[in-house]
């Protein structure tokens, strides 16, 4: 790899003389790059080089020393006010790479780093993203631009590496790790806030106050950090070997009307000792039973210890379910003595929870496989839900579990490596939706009101509130009109939701559920939000991705599973089409009281939604 020689920028780049013997200011451009880094410390940077061999760090026998480069960072190397270095030696044509060490990260002693373009002049996640084609130009211009930027930095940072300890506790290399960890920010940043409507709305809500912005920042709906079963699927998807585990859960087949739900507890990593322990999550009940000194986590091989996990979230409809779980042999075989328990360990009854020694489990028909690995070796285990009696009278787990989503898991003496859990659960839209939903969240000290026309019940048949459109909205209009859960064939949806007027909003989201006729006339139809009294409102396509598109314009369409899509969007997000400037935010609070929907003209609408945050 290049070297990269860290100098003030105020420093005069050398000449490089051409083959003719005179001064070439093409070749100093080309073989000179002023850089500048953005929202990393100074003090987690190891080095920045040009990438040869494309493994994506620095190689140590290419540098004097990586750790020098560290440790003399800030005291052998004078640093602009801009964070501005020169880089000598340059090629263009190679990528750039910003090796960086932290102890938040908990593979490769620390190191991780970040990739760029030769051609890049920023070195920072947001710029490396935009070089990957995760995001765009255009997406990230304003946000580097806006207040509170450093804020932003700082949980971009923190998000990033806690992320990809996720992604390589699920047996990733770094290199591709980085890949998808940024990929899958670039998609949470452009598809759910949009990350572009972040400078305008800090400055529509915060009017240059930076507390206001830091907190508005802190507290965005969005959280940057991938939640743990995202992060076992992408990096399943990723891997191209799969794990035996992940070879056994494909074994596990639901029927068509079902979803397969999988979640893990732990990861499959052969008791990888170069990690830290990955932590279980014992209930407080557990913990004040076998006492926290007697605890171990997933990966611990300590002696005599307990192992204790709450295994939760287990959907609420499922038919079946099977349970796998990862245990470490001592010597050529389990010991003699070890016991597992499954259900309520905690409870005084004993006849709540499967108990049973490890050695005796395949005689109880669970099927058993080995990972052919040296030193440490790992058995797994697992059988269905409807196999596991938890006492004389024949319950079973998959009993316990029709009134209850989560169970214990305790292990005597012997070391666990993962757990996971299969099930097919019955479709829930509704609950999907209503997840969709709840993610909106307010300042401290705001109320959060809901005004919500129709029912969240994915198109359920029943008895379904009225649409009450205004007088104004409705004279508009001379066409056929439906209300919620009707059939939209050549018929205009209308509705309006009244909100208080004695009270201040300072923020407001809007979601609808829609669901087109299964023809293709739907194709043009369209949404109208705002105020028919005064004529001020916006326009979009519901299909489509043309400019004035819903999927362009607004931050969320997500696609249930009966075929409903919930559109969502910040109504300070959206500028108004018709009737002025300003957006949709600034109107509802001009208006006093109506927010009209109109949605023409082969669409059925479930329900409407509006989220106010209120002083």
């Amino acid at each position: 790899m290049k070297r990269l020689i860290l100098i003030l920028v105020m420093i005069a780049t050398v000449s490089l003389t051409s083959c003719g013997g005179g001064s070439s200011e093409e070749a100093k451009e080309l073989l000179s790059q002023i850089l500048t880094i953005v929202g990393i410390p100074q003090d987690m940077i190891v080095n920045i080089c040009q990438d040869e061999n494309d493994n994506g760090f620095c190689d140590s026998f290419e540098l004097e020393s990586v750790s020098w480069v560290k440790n003399s960072f800030l005291s052998k190397v004078i640093v602009g006010e801009d964070n501005s270095y020169e880089l000598k030696d340059y090629d263009p044509t190679k990528k750039i790479i910003m090796e960086l060490q932290s102890d938040k990260v908990e593979y490769n002693d620390g190191n991780f780093s970040l990739e760029y373009k030769g051609t890049s002049r920023e070195l920072s996640i947001l710029q490396s993203m935009v070089d990957n084609d995760d995001l765009s130009n255009e997406d990230v211009a304003e946000v580097k631009k806006m207040d509170g930027k450093d804020t932003f930095d700082d949980i971009l940072l923190s998000s990033m590496m806690k992320n990809l300890n996720g992604y390589m506790h699920n047996d990733m290399g770094h290199k591709d790790a980085r890949y998808v960890n940024l990929k899958e920010l670039g998609r949470v940043l452009k598809d759910d806030i949009p990350l572009k409507s972040l400078p305008t709305l800090i400055k529509k809500q915060c009017n240059g106050d930076k507390e206001c912005i830091k907190e508005l920042i802190k507290n965005f709906s969005v959280n940057l950090s991938t939640d743990t079963q995202s992060i076992y699927t992408i990096a399943q998807n990723q891997r191209k070997v799969k794990l035996l585990n992940d070879k056994l859960i494909e074994k596990f087949t639901c029927r068509d009307e079902e979803r397969k739900i999988v979640r893990h507890y732990g990861f499959e990593d052969i008791f990888n000792l170069k990690n830290r322990d990955e932590y279980a999550h014992p209930t407080i009940e557990l913990v004040r039973r076998i006492g926290r000194d007697n605890l171990a986590n997933y990966d611990s091989t300590k002696v005599g210890k307990f192992f204790a996990e709450n295994v939760k979230d287990i959907p609420r409809k499922f038919r079946n379910g099977r349970f796998y779980i990862g245990l470490k042999k001592s010597g050529s075989r389990l010991n003699g003595e070890d016991r597992i328990h499954i259900g309520n360990y905690t409870s005084n009854d004993s006849s709540n929870h499967f108990n049973s020694k490890l050695i005796d489990l395949r005689k109880q028909g669970w099927s058993h496989q080995s990972i052919n690995s040296a030193n440490p070796t790992t058995e797994i285990y697992y059988t269905d839900f409807d196999n596991i009696q938890l006492n004389d009278k024949n319950d079973t787990l998959l009993d316990y579990l029709d009134i209850k989503t989560h169970f214990d898991v305790v292990v005597e003496n012997t070391a666990v490596d993962f757990i996971s859990v299969a099930t097919c659960a019955k479709k829930d839209p509704e609950g999907e939706i209503k997840q969709a939903l709840n993610i909106f969240r307010c300042k401290e000290g705001e109320k959060l009101i809901k005004l919500i026309g129709g029912n969240v019940d994915a198109f359920a048949k029943g008895e379904e509130k009225e649409a009450t459109p205004s007088d104004i909205l409705l004279a508009s209009i001379d066409r056929p009109t439906v209300g919620y859960d009707e059939l939209a064939d050549n018929k205009f949806f209308l509705d309006t939701l009244k909100k208080p007027t004695d009270l201040t909003i300072t923020n407001a989201q809007f979601s609808v559920g829609i669901k087109p006729l299964p023809k293709f006339l739907y194709q043009n139809d369209t949404i109208h939000l705002g105020s028919y009294e005064s004529d001020k409102y916006a326009r979009f396509k519901l299909y489509g991705n043309d400019k004035n598109s819903v999927y362009n314009m607004w931050s969320r369409n997500i696609l249930i599973s009966n075929g409903e899509r919930v559109l969502q969007t910040n109504l300070s997000d959206i500028n108004l089409t018709n009737g002025g400037t300003g957006s949709l935010f600034d109107m509802l609070k001009e208006s006093g009281s109506a927010l009209d929907i109109l949605i023409q003209n082969d669409t059925s609408v479930d329900f409407s939604y509006l989220n106010m945050c209120v002083k």
